[in-house]
């Protein structure tokens, strides 16, 4: 049973981080940043974003559902 709420959350995380990328992308560029410095930004800065989501749901005081909610 654990395994698959886990494997849930993975995806949903993969989702939240593909779509982060894509509009930190979009938003960096449009400020006139070349597109290999605003790969490396997005990636960075929704990659922490990914990671805080993964902690704060492994805490058992805040779940899943919280993380969500606070990347």
């Amino acid at each position: 049973m654990s395994m698959v709420v886990l494997s849930a959350v993975q995806v949903s995380m993969a989702e939240y981080f593909e779509g982060c990328s894509e509009d930190c992308h979009k938003e960096c560029t449009s400020s006139g940043h070349s597109s290999s410095y605003c790969t490396m930004k997005c990636e960075t800065d929704c990659g922490i974003k990914e990671l805080k989501a993964k902690l704060v749901s492994l805490n058992p005081f805040t779940g899943p559902k919280n993380a969500e909610n606070n990347p």
